[in-house]
């Protein structure tokens, strides 16, 4: 194996298993003699394929082997870091965890500038008020005095939330002042890219189901509108189905884009799922 091997950019990496295929795709090209095999010894395993177990994700890389594989690709102490982060982050059991991990891998300055948007997209969903309070600035009597937002929104929030939340969006690039110190938002689209949609997007989504819950019980019913059906049908109209949910959200963006009065803040929540698992299949 070359002295100095070209690898990828670990740092442009959060999934341990598509780095060290790729890692392993760049030392297959500066050595044609090194396989599978050859790559799984030089980490340390007696298994022959436990490499491409690893990079296929059908087998979980433990904190020893990372240190391990490490060694071998001769990473220095930053890379080696990140490696090991990657693992406890990709292998964390609730979003809380992945967060915590996450933390760490982003106080690295390359990983931070690499994943700029990912991350932004991550701390503004990573709260449920975030967004919501990105759209309450947009009032036309919209107050900077946790108090006043704090009885204007329906939802629970406290004051520490709201001074936060608006430090943390003005940090963030998403609010600015204008001369006369008066908050008003950057017209900022909210990048979310597919990296992040798995992990933070599902917990946003959670929290706004929770809400969504409340006002069930909390607002009257001029003020809200829920609506549920069951059905069985065919996984073509499933799809059809899915189809027009996506249509029907462009046709409201559009709607939202339109030059009408801002006059409150409304949260739309769509869930279309199966009830239903496929049959088993007869292995006689």
């Amino acid at each position: 194996m070359p002295k100095r091997l070209q690898l990828p950019d670990i740092f442009r990496y959060k999934s341990y298993a598509k780095w060290l295929g790729d890692a392993f795709d760049a030392v297959q090209a500066q050595d044609a003699g090194m396989t599978h095999r050859k790559f799984s010894e030089l980490c340390g395993y007696k298994s022959s394929g436990a490499i491409s177990l690893i990079a296929t994700g059908k087998r979980r890389l433990s904190v020893e082997g990372c240190r391990r594989i490490a060694a071998a690709l001769r990473l220095n102490a930053g890379q080696s870091q990140h490696l090991e982060y990657m693992v406890h982050y990709e292998q964390a059991e609730d979003f809380e965890s992945r967060a915590s991990w996450l933390r760490r891998m982003r106080a690295a300055k390359r990983f931070a500038e690499v994943w700029e948007d990912t991350l932004k997209a991550y701390d503004v969903y990573a709260h449920w008020y975030l967004p919501v309070l990105l759209e309450v600035v947009s009032l036309p009597d919209f107050q900077e005095d946790p108090a006043w937002v704090v009885a204007r929104v329906h939802q629970r929030i406290t004051p520490q939330q709201v001074r936060d939340g608006i430090e943390q969006l003005e940090r963030l690039g998403f609010l600015e002042r204008g001369e006369d110190g008066r908050l008003s938002r950057l017209d900022m689209i909210i990048s979310t890219p597919a990296e992040v949609s798995s992990d933070v997007l599902k917990q946003h989504q959670r929290e706004m189901m929770k809400l969504a819950a409340d006002a069930l019980d909390s607002q009257v019913r001029e003020r809200r509108d829920m609506r549920v059906m069951t059905v069985a049908i065919s996984h073509a109209q499933a799809a059809r189905i899915k189809g027009r949910l996506t249509q029907f959200q462009k046709e409201l963006a559009e709607i939202v884009a339109e030059d009408e009065p801002i006059e409150g803040v409304y949260q739309l929540n769509t869930q279309w799922f199966e009830l239903t698992d496929p049959p088993e299949e007869d292995g006689s």
